[in-house]
């Protein structure tokens, strides 16, 4: 674990060890819908796409309305799979190529929480993003195509990382089940950066429960 993630749930359990500043410490877990978004030039990216992932965070109410949380964000593999008919010495092979990239986010968020009754609650969150994306390309074409010894030196694959930081923002609201047991659903958006020079946004949906400290 990175030592500023460390920090960060330091400073959560030293906040949720001062009953006099902190009234409610919430660890929760949920499902999330990942929908990311390039724009597109003369060439179509490969980057747009879905996926399933998941995140766990904990929350903090200090005071009335001030809010401190940490998440963690695993969202998920996007592939893009495509297949391309090509004509070799007279016989025809396919060529198929998958362009797969995940990620996975910590933010560190504030934001401001209001009742909207005895049992429902809404925050409005903003913070820092810590993002990494791996980008992965594999294709069965140096099998086909190429002969030995040739294919033997090229895997036909490629992979790599980027790291980055951007702002993200999102909406959450909870709903008191029991005395301790929330359902939680929220929303979440940040800029997606990727070298040499393309960016794109996600848009993340959360459904998930919490615990009440």
């Amino acid at each position: 674990m990175p030592a500023w993630s460390r920090l960060i749930a330091l400073a959560l359990l030293s906040l949720a060890t001062r009953p006099a500043v902190a009234q409610t410490v919430v660890v929760s877990g949920a499902g999330q819908y990942d929908v990311q978004r390039f724009p597109e030039d003369e060439v179509p990216n490969r980057l747009d796409g879905e996926a399933m992932g998941w995140s766990v965070g904990a929350t903090v109410r200090m005071l009335t309305h001030l809010v401190l949380a940490a998440e963690w964000s695993d969202a998920g593999t996007i592939d893009d799979v495509r297949t391309t008919p090509l004509n070799v010495d007279g016989r025809t092979i396919s060529i198929s190529s998958t362009f797969r990239h995940d990620t996975t986010t910590l933010s560190t968020l504030a934001g401001f929480r209001h009742t909207l009754s005895s049992r429902v609650g809404m925050t409005y969150l903003g913070g820092v993003a810590f993002t990494r994306v791996r980008r992965e390309f594999l294709s069965n074409a140096p099998g086909l195509v190429l002969v030995t010894p040739s294919d033997l030196a090229t895997s036909g694959g490629s992979e790599r990382a980027d790291r980055f930081q951007a702002l993200t923002g999102g909406v959450d609201a909870m709903v008191r089940i029991t005395r301790r047991v929330y359902a939680v659903t929220g929303v979440r958006a940040q800029k997606v950066r990727l070298l040499p020079d393309i960016s794109g946004w996600s848009f993340r949906t959360l459904v998930g429960a919490g615990w009440a400290f």
